[in-house]
């Protein structure tokens, strides 16, 4: 909403999440692949084998990321990209980005584990057990392999709360430039947000 770059693709809204996932689909396919084939899944709590990226199947993906970034990049110069299967993938992404030239901004945003863990149990039917435990293993594994990069950790209630500090603490600690600004874009942002969602 603030004028970076969205991948074409994105999943679409359904009654589990009626204002959109925000994920390319192509990319949640190619993340799908990639851990099936490392013998693991989006839902799978355990932590993920790292090792496996390093390996030969796993740098193949490399080049498969780069061929989605190059069709989905059209020249701005901030992109951003969903999906919380990247969290257990940093490594592969730092490796096709800069193949692309491009350098990561991370922005790690945290959601209260117990709603994460309810609302994976009323769509999917996860039991909360599983959900908590997924949910760690993905925070654990976003906040190591991304030590060392240019990164913001905000919360969701952070977001709902006042987003406009949000914006400006990701511009501040990230180097970046937000490229829309101004009464329309706020008037977006404020309709969109809705904490009882």
């Amino acid at each position: 909403r603030c004028g970076a770059q969205l991948p074409p693709d994105l999943l679409p809204a359904n009654a589990a999440n009626v204002t959109g996932y925000w994920e390319p689909t192509s990319v949640v396919a190619l993340h799908d692949a990639l851990l099936a084939e490392a013998g693991s899944a989006w839902d799978d709590p355990t932590e993920f084998p790292a090792a496996w990226l390093a390996s030969r199947e796993g740098q193949g993906y490399v080049g498969r990321l780069v061929e989605l970034l190059r069709a989905q990049m059209t020249g701005g110069p901030l992109m951003v990209v969903k999906d919380p299967r990247a969290c257990r993938l940093v490594p592969l992404w730092r490796q096709a980005l800069a193949c692309v030239h491009r350098e990561p901004a991370i922005l790690l945003v945290v959601r209260h584990p117990l709603e994460v863990a309810a609302s994976l149990e009323r769509r999917d039917g996860m039991p909360v057990s599983q959900a908590l435990l997924l949910w760690l293993e993905h925070v654990l594994a976003a906040e190591e392999s991304t030590r060392g990069d240019r990164r913001l950790l905000v919360t969701y209630d952070q977001i709902l709360t006042d987003w406009r500090a949000v914006m400006a603490r990701v511009e501040s600690a990230l180097g970046v430039a937000l490229p829309h600004r101004g009464p329309e874009v706020e008037a977006e942002i404020a309709a969109f947000l809705d904490p009882s969602l």
